[in-house]
C-alpha cells in the first residue's frame, strides 16, 4: 500500500513502489506523499484538534449504533460555537435510527452489500435516502446506486 499525492508524477511513482514492492514480495505501507504526509502525522491540526476538542463519552452512529468514546466534541469554553447547541430545537426532531429495514450497519461492517438489502433502489434511494448509506454521494448504498449497471457476478 502507498499513499499517494494527486499529481500525475504522484500516482507514478506510488505505482512504481506497489510493483516493487510485489516483485520483491515485500508488502509494506509506505509514504510517496511525504511533502505532505509525515510518520508523526499534521502536527499544526493535532495541536489544533488538542485545544478545543476533547474526547466524547459516547456517541451514536448511524448504522452502527453508540459507540464510546468515538468522537470529539468542542470543549465546554467554546459552547458558544457548538452547532449542536445553537440549533438544537432544529436538530432534535431528526431520527437517529435506520428504518427498521435498512441493512447499513451490515453494509458498513462489510457483512453485506447494498444489493442484499430489499430497501436498496426501490425504497431507499438518493432522493429518498432510508439509511446513512445512502445520503452521501461516497456512501456505500450511494456509489452502488449511481454505478448499479455494474452488478456483482
Amino acid at each position: 500500500m502507498v499513499v499517494c499525492g494527486f499529481e500525475p508524477v504522484d500516482v507514478g511513482e506510488s505505482l512504481l513502489s506497489i510493483v516493487q514492492q510485489v516483485l520483491h514480495q515485500t508488502p509494506k505501507v509506505e509514504t510517496q506523499y511525504a511533502r505532505s504526509v509525515t510518520a508523526q502525522g499534521n502536527l499544526k491540526a493535532q495541536e489544533l484538534v488538542q485545544r478545543y476538542f476533547e474526547l466524547d463519552d459516547n456517541f451514536y452512529w448511524r448504522g452502527l449504533g453508540e459507540i464510546p468514546h468515538s468522537s470529539l466534541r468542542l470543549k465546554k469554553k467554546f459552547a458558544n460555537y457548538d452547532a449542536s447547541i445553537l440549533f438544537k430545537e432544529h436538530l432534535d426532531g431528526i431520527a437517529k435510527e435506520e428504518h427498521k429495514g435498512c441493512l447499513c450497519g451490515e453494509i458498513l461492517r462489510g457483512n453485506k452489500k447494498p444489493f442484499d438489502c430489499k430497501l436498496f433502489g426501490k425504497f431507499c434511494n438518493p432522493q429518498n435516502p432510508l439509511g446513512s448509506c445512502m445520503v452521501s454521494s461516497e456512501g456505500a448504498c450511494a456509489a452502488y446506486y449511481k454505478y448499479q449497471g455494474i452488478r456483482p457476478a
